[in-house]
């Protein structure tokens, strides 16, 4: 029989101990180094995570969004290739593993089942508004309604992280959770 020492101190895993320097909190938000790698713990829940989900995240700027959307609505398609290119000349990226447990990765499974759902269910709505039934014109409202709730929903829930800035230097996400976040060290303005 085993005896446990209660002034032992804790066990952990050397690969799940972040780097120094290169990971931390500022409030809710996780800053990263260029490079930097989280450490093998879920982004939710700060449990042992199964799995690293690789992504390449993208970063534009808020104002420069804006600016695209009224460009749009002022020129409708035929801004569509101006605002392509200015995309694709000032977005930033990140490619980083993003490690989830196996509770959260279900529960994002279930999250995106649920997202195509509701999107299958406006296409039909979609193919309703073309039949000559009477109600085309509810039918179109309705699934017009239930894409915009699919589009919300893909949107809220559809990234693991997302980006608040990312420089040359620095990356700064938001969606990691307070447990995952309480265990990095608090970021120091350089």
């Amino acid at each position: 029989m085993e005896a446990t020492n209660p002034y032992a101190p804790p066990k952990s895993h050397v690969e799940d101990i972040p780097k120094p320097g290169g990971i931390w909190r500022k409030e809710k938000l996780l800053v990263m180094r260029k490079g930097a790698e989280l450490p093998g713990r879920c982004i939710y829940c700060n449990e042992k995570a199964d799995l690293h989900k690789k992504r390449r995240i993208l970063y534009l700027n808020i104002w420069l969004q804006i600016a695209l959307i009224l460009l749009f609505v002022a020129f409708n398609v035929l801004a569509l290739i101006p605002i392509l290119i200015i995309i694709l000349i000032f977005r930033k990226s990140a490619r980083i593993k993003i490690p989830v447990c196996q509770r959260h990765r279900k529960r994002r499974l279930w999250i995106t089942l649920v997202t195509v759902a509701v999107l299958l269910i406006s296409i039909s709505f979609g193919f309703l508004s073309v039949k000559n039934t009477g109600y085309q014109e509810s039918f179109l409202i309705v699934g017009l309604g239930v894409f915009v709730v699919a589009f919300i929903l893909a949107i809220l829930r559809g990234q693991l992280l997302k980006a608040k800035k990312i420089d040359s230097e620095v990356m700064i996400f938001k969606g990691a959770r307070s447990p995952f976040l309480d265990s990095l060290p608090e970021y120091a303005e350089q």
